[in-house]
């Protein structure tokens, strides 16, 4: 080999060196973007198992237009991340804000939604067990409305008086039936 020639093994060498660099540079710029924003991405069914536990969608400041209430369609937005509440089936994907590994976070939940999904929100309801007016049974009823959640369970207010609880709409109504009354129905 010629003395006063460079070695063209050396420029191979130092051009692989350079894009060795380069590689490992743009790769941690990319990693490092990619985990604070890796849950903004569209949920699919395998990764609808994921978010039960709830996980970090990204971290800074971070603003809920409805908290927690599944019946109001929210979003949450941190810096550039933007993400609806979302009906899957009749659930709905409810993203909040919170805080992981002592950040700032969106976090999201998986919660059924008893009256359906729709919107993005849960549907109001009221559920009776034994279908309505039954004085001969007694029942459990609840109900999600704007006015909030609650739930009764039929009762004797006395001896001679039923408490008999039925749904109008979403809500629930509370009439006295005079009857025998026991155990929460007419005898």
């Amino acid at each position: 080999m010629d003395p006063d020639k460079p070695d063209p093994r050396k420029r191979y060498i130092a051009a692989g060196i350079i894009a060795l660099f380069v590689f490992v540079v743009f790769t941690l710029i990319y990693s490092e973007r990619n985990t604070t924003i890796e849950k903004a991405q569209p949920m699919t069914d395998s990764t609808l198992a994921d978010s039960i536990t709830g996980a970090a969608v990204a971290e800074a400041l971070c603003r809920d237009s409805d908290g927690l209430n599944l019946l109001v369609k929210g979003n949450a937005n941190l810096n550039e991340i933007s993400v609806n509440d979302t009906c899957y089936r009749n659930k709905i994907l409810e993203y909040y804000c919170g805080e992981k590994e002592g950040k700032e976070a969106i976090l999201q939940k998986l919660v059924e939604c008893p009256g359906g999904c729709e919107i993005g929100a849960c549907k109001e309801y009221c559920f009776d067990t034994d279908g309505g007016i039954d004085i001969k049974t007694r029942s459990i009823i609840k109900s999600a409305s704007s006015e909030g959640e609650s739930a009764n369970i039929e009762k004797c207010k006395d001896a001679k008086t039923l408490v008999e609880y039925f749904c109008s709409g979403s809500s629930i109504v509370e009439r006295e039936i005079s009857c025998s009354c026991k155990e929460g129905a007419c005898a």
